[in-house]
């Protein structure tokens, strides 16, 4: 498998994405990849999200602390760790 990435994986457990919610706006996690879908857990500080899937404009998301998992847009998610994604 020299130069080639098959067989390679990382543990989802380091995975993290931050929120874009710096003026305080509620975010919402969803059950479900829609804007009317029940609201899981809603939230106004920033916050660190471990990616688990993606649909469209939505991805599947856990908190941090394992407690809750839904949906949110993924305009609202940054995944880089040296900006604020502005």
């Amino acid at each position: 498998m020299k130069g080639s990435a098959t067989g390679y994986w990382i543990h989802y457990s380091v995975l993290g994405m931050g929120t874009r919610n710096y003026g305080g706006q509620t975010l919402y996690i969803r059950q479900s990849p829609s804007a009317s879908a029940p609201v899981v857990f809603k939230f106004k500080e920033e916050e660190i999200l471990r990616p688990m899937d993606i649909k469209g404009d939505w991805v599947k998301v856990q908190t941090y602390d394992g407690k809750y998992t839904g949906w949110i847009e993924a305009e609202w998610l940054c995944g880089n760790a040296l900006t604020n994604c502005c």
